[in-house]
């Protein structure tokens, strides 16, 4: 089929605009900046298109040329301090303009992607039908998006999925995130300051969430889908993980910061509905992801040094 895939050269979006061209379908990948983002592997399946999600005209445009069968939207201003970020309402914009060209073109099928910050504090697994309860501008932006898209394409032909996700690491994430700061100080023989490391998270590796992403948007499922990894573990276990590989657990101080407000004690998705109605499981563990991860920061680290 043909897909329109937001944010092509991002830390997710490359993934599967990579995996949709291995399945054998045709990509159009929007991208902010030819000259700015490095264009993700694809060939002669693959199109991008430059637009800004401050562009409306320009991305209703390119849901017009590319007429897709399947549109998955990605993309989002991410960086450092981005939760409360003004750039949170650009982009709720961008989307709703976006949405506008697809049901206009007639697109049969759009996948957003949203937060686990959508949702309320929780002790258990967290079920799509959990309660909703966005914390900051960015997840309160996520969930306007969502509610507004799902009650614009309602009465259209345009079948809508809303894929929350959950915690993901790998090669290529940005350095600001919890996996690659850990890995770069350790690798630059710095002390890495941290929590008590209580936290419980469910970690899922790049190349399984692109294959999840893919997974439910070819699928008919309608509505909110959780995309992660249910099997938990703290991140002071992780960072002892990353720690024992590098032989530098040392420099793990733990209990050098304190939990920033909104950094729950426990997020964890349930994945029944990933498991059960599209048959997905992950393939990477988390040693293996690690370690991927971990050589990635290495050649990058080295060749910067």
């Amino acid at each position: 089929m043909r897909m329109l895939v937001t944010g092509a050269a991002g830390f997710l979006g490359s993934q599967v605009v990579r995996a949709a061209v291995d399945r054998g379908h045709e990509v159009v990948g929007i991208v902010r900046s030819h000259a700015r983002a490095a264009a993700p592997e694809g060939g002669a399946r693959l199109r991008l298109v430059e637009a800004d999600l401050a562009d409306g005209q320009a991305l209703r445009r390119a849901a017009a040329d590319a007429a897709p069968d399947l549109a998955l939207h990605l993309a989002w201003s991410i960086g450092a301090g981005y939760y409360d970020s003004p750039d949170n309402l650009t982009c709720v914009g961008g989307s709703l303009a976006l949405l506008r060209g697809l049901a206009d073109a007639g697109c049969p099928r759009v996948l957003c992607v949203g937060t686990h910050l959508e949702l309320a504090p929780s002790d258990g697994d967290m079920a799509e039908s959990h309660p909703v309860a966005p914390r900051g501008l960015y997840a309160t932006c996520k969930d306007a998006v969502h509610r507004v898209a799902g009650a614009y394409l309602a009465p259209t032909a345009t079948s809508f999925v809303w894929a929350r996700l959950f915690n993901l690491y790998g090669p290529g994430q940005p350095d600001w995130a919890f996996v690659p700061s850990v890995v770069r100080h350790l690798l630059q023989d710095r002390r890495c300051p941290l929590t008590r490391g209580e936290q419980r998270r469910g970690f899922l590796h790049v190349r399984d969430a692109a294959d999840a992403i893919l997974a439910v948007g070819e699928s008919p499922i309608r509505g909110v889908v959780h995309v992660g990894s249910d099997d938990a573990v703290t991140v002071g276990d992780l960072a002892r993980r990353v720690g024992a590989r590098l032989g530098r657990t040392e420099l793990l101080a733990f209990g050098a910061r304190e939990p920033s407000p909104g950094d729950a004690p426990r997020v964890v998705p349930s994945t029944r509905r990933l498991r059960v109605e599209i048959g997905f499981r992950p393939r990477v563990s988390l040693d293996d992801g690690l370690q991927e991860t971990i050589d990635w920061w290495r050649t990058r680290t080295v060749g910067a040094a």
